[in-house]
């Protein structure tokens, strides 16, 4: 039987999952408008609209990570600056007795580098952003989830016996 904890962080997940296939598939139909009318095409709503889903999907897993910080570790994240970035770096440290880490040097590194792209979009708009940047996060992120949610599952099998 799942913890309730788990039953919790696994409607989050899938959550942050479900907006990550809508990117996906609004970047799959914003390709194709592109090649096959590109007359029709806008590149600021397509890199805007890729930007905010990964800003999106991005604040699902730190929600995640908020609630294992919180919940598991019986660590109240501040609210003060910094804590975005302490939280990822938590999360990479095992807690004797408590958990092992959720996230390994890589995961870290990855989830540290779109936490920095949507600090930057979060405080600049989208007309100032570059599109090569913008599409290189998200294939960052597509990777960075799937390892995610891969370190998510087996801590979760873990604490839960």
């Amino acid at each position: 039987m799942t913890h309730p904890i788990f039953a919790r962080l696994d409607q989050q997940l899938a959550a942050a999952e479900a907006e990550l296939r809508n990117l996906e598939h609004s970047h799959a139909r914003s390709e194709a408008l592109r090649t096959g009318h590109p007359k029709l095409y806008d590149e600021w709503t397509h890199r805007s609209a890729l930007a905010e889903g990964i800003r999106s999907v991005y604040t699902g897993l730190e929600g995640v990570m908020a609630a294992v910080a919180t919940e598991i570790d019986g660590y109240e994240a501040p609210a003060a600056g910094g804590w975005h970035e302490k939280l990822v770096d938590q999360m990479a440290v095992p807690i004797d007795g408590v958990r092992g880490a959720l996230l390994d040097a890589n995961l870290r590194a990855m989830l540290h580098d779109l936490r920095r792209f949507r600090h930057v979009l979060h405080h600049n708009y989208a007309q100032h952003l570059d599109t090569k940047r913008v599409l290189e996060n998200y294939r960052l992120l597509r990777k960075a989830f799937a390892a995610f949610k891969s370190a998510y599952r087996k801590l979760s099998a873990v604490l839960q016996g």
